[in-house]
């Protein structure tokens, strides 16, 4: 059990650091995005973040169901955050992939 604490910590202390750096990046590069060359550091970043969240939804999953009561915190995950966050990583992907006008990229910002 301390293993998956400490799993969980890890987990969350990247999720944090994740959301910390977005947070201050994003803003900086909508207004000089002149600044940031195609496949650098930053780039690279918002390259792999999509696959990041999608981790974390599964693990959401595997932590709901190593619970005590597995069916009540899986549906508790299913109908709050599950919908919203599987929106966000769709949309994450169709940015990634360009499927739309360089024009929506803001929508990032979701």
């Amino acid at each position: 059990k301390e293993l998956l604490r400490f799993g969980r910590l890890t987990w969350d202390f990247l999720t944090i650091v994740l959301v910390a750096f977005d947070a201050l990046v994003l803003p900086i590069l909508l207004a000089w995005p002149e600044r940031f060359r195609e496949n650098g550091p930053v780039d690279n970043f918002y390259k792999v973040t999509p696959v990041f969240w999608v981790i974390d939804i599964l693990m959401n999953f595997a932590i709901a169901s190593l619970s005590g009561k597995k069916k009540k915190a899986l549906l508790m995950y299913a109908c709050s955050w599950f919908w919203f966050d599987v929106c966000l990583v769709v949309l994450d992907f169709v940015l990634l992939l360009q499927m739309v006008p360089e024009t929506l990229k803001a929508l990032t910002l979701l």
